[in-house]
């Protein structure tokens, strides 16, 4: 029998907002944390919302920014909206406690390349922190064309970079409303997944977001997705071309939401298109960050290494095989060996016997599209967060996601995203939501695994420590995720050592 839902309100600074209470968790689905960013306030600084009387129902889930639909993508009801309009800027609140006090505080950020996902989807739900005690905020925020569209005017104007603008204004409202849900402003963790991540690397180097959290989790982010100006003004005349406008503010501001959705789809479709045949690097994207900005004034590595976020504590992994979907993609699973060692070499920059090296290292036996997957994850992911573990002077730990799916090619199982369930301790939102959430994980999930990553991220937000030592050049101390979770010393030491080129 399913349980009851009880109406409860909690008061904001614009005014009373409902939500719903079941099983002792409340959630508030589309808190509005500014205006809808359209008309005349397209591509400007996210704006106060307007003060309301009584109360306002915020029980709706949350609409996404505009995007392409993806109802095919087997991951779609998981990661995508249901819903997607104007008024966007919400956030989905989760607590244990509408009446308690310095609860710490995660606010998550979706990822999805900066052109899709929504913070109001099941992959961003807070219902198992709250169980145990966290105030789960997630996050909707503009993205690709009105979010990352660097204009014409942008930098003196101070509206470049507007979807970080977004998450800095959504951590600012935290500051001044979250202890209405029962949280401590003096206790936030800014944590994402992919996009997401690369967000929380974009928030630890800008110095508008100094003060705003204490803690950070960096979940399988690229911290190469950035663009410089000269880059980003490339980029915009990429956009207006695909609009069939002038590169201008006013031009592109008049676009329609259809019309924007069918840019931003083109511009994607294009890029993908480059992407799988090789004529795109392999760690771009569409959309991405603009550094030299006010608001990104460096890349993400010297933001966390000697910048604005360099003292602030992070928890930072990805997966052992975050490209294995790119990799299938581009038709490279079965491929011979000769595309495998040309895109190794012209794309990735590895050492020509790179290969035989991994095969040796830890890929027994491996074709050469597991090698590939391999090797883009290390290049992309996985050694730029050592080599920010190894040079920052904040406390930071590491951890890899190594659990083989039985739904996925075997060597390429702990592929992108697979870890977000077990990040969750909730498998039934997965099962539900997607119809590849089934194959991913199988019929029997390691229940152990899930309650060993979601401890660790539970305890990083409460304590700043997630359960083992920080990562340093000694002992370099990494939590391997799998079936049977253990903490070992540098378990990376032979790729690592091809990459340093020893």
């Amino acid at each position: 029998m399913a349980t009851t839902a009880t109406r409860v309100e909690a008061r904001t600074e614009s005014g009373v907002v409902a939500g719903l209470e079941r099983a002792g968790i409340a959630v508030f689905p589309s808190v509005p944390f500014a205006a809808a960013p359209y008309g005349e306030r397209r591509f400007e600084l996210a704006q106060p919302v307007e003060p309301w009387d009584g109360t306002r129902d915020v029980t709706a889930t949350g609409v996404g920014y505009l995007q392409p639909w993806r109802r095919d993508d087997p991951w779609d009801g998981y990661v995508n909206p249901g819903r997607q309009g104007e008024d966007l800027l919400s956030l989905q609140i989760t607590t244990p406690d509408l009446g308690a006090a310095g609860l710490p505080v995660m606010v998550w950020i979706h990822g999805g390349a900066f052109v899709s996902g929504v913070g109001s989807a099941p992959a961003s739900r807070g219902d198992s922190f709250a169980r145990d005690g966290v105030v789960h905020v997630s996050v909707n925020y503009r993205m690709s064309l009105d979010g990352y569209t660097l204009l014409e005017d942008s930098i003196e104007t101070g509206t470049e970079n507007l979807g970080l603008r977004d998450q800095l204004a959504a951590l600012r409202w935290v500051q001044r409303n979250i202890a209405a849900f029962g949280g401590d402003p003096a206790r936030v963790t800014v944590a994402g997944q992919s996009a997401g991540a690369v967000s929380v690397g974009y928030l630890l180097s800008s110095p508008l977001a100094r003060g705003l959290f204490q803690r950070a989790i960096i979940q399988s982010g690229f911290p190469s997705l950035i663009r410089t100006v000269s880059e980003a003004e490339a980029r915009f005349a990429a956009v207006a071309e695909a609009a069939g406008r002038p590169a201008t503010r006013a031009a592109l501001r008049d676009l329609t939401i259809d019309q924007s959705r069918d840019v931003v789809a083109r511009l994607h479709d294009d890029f993908e298109r480059d992407l799988y045949s090789g004529r795109a690097a392999l760690s771009d994207s569409v959309f991405s960050g603009v550094s030299g900005t006010e608001s990104l004034p460096v890349g993400i590595a010297e933001g966390l290494v000697e910048g604005a976020g360099s003292h602030i504590p992070i928890l930072i992994g990805n997966t052992r095989d975050e490209a294995s979907g790119i990799v299938e993609r581009m038709g490279l699973i079965e491929a011979s060996r000769s595309p495998i060692a040309r895109a190794i070499a012209t794309d990735l920059g590895a050492p020509a016997d790179a290969a035989e090296r991994y095969r040796a290292a830890s890929r027994a036996g491996a074709g050469d599209g597991v090698i590939l997957n391999a090797v883009f994850t290390d290049v992309t992911a996985r050694m730029p967060a050592i080599d920010i573990l190894s040079r920052r002077s904040g406390l930071g730990y590491l951890y890899e996601f190594a659990w083989q799916s039985p739904g996925r090619p075997a060597g390429l199982g702990a592929d992108h995203v697979v870890d977000v369930p077990f990040m969750q301790h909730d498998f039934e939102s997965f099962r539900d939501a997607a119809p590849i959430g089934n194959t991913i994980l199988g019929d029997h999930p390691p229940v152990a695994l899930a309650e060993a990553m979601h401890g660790a991220f539970v305890d990083f937000v409460r304590t700043g420590e997630p359960g083992w030592a920080p990562y340093t050049n000694v002992d370099r101390m990494t939590m391997r995720f799998d079936t049977d979770s253990a903490v070992l010393s540098d378990p990376a030491q032979a790729e690592r050592e091809i990459w340093e080129g020893q």
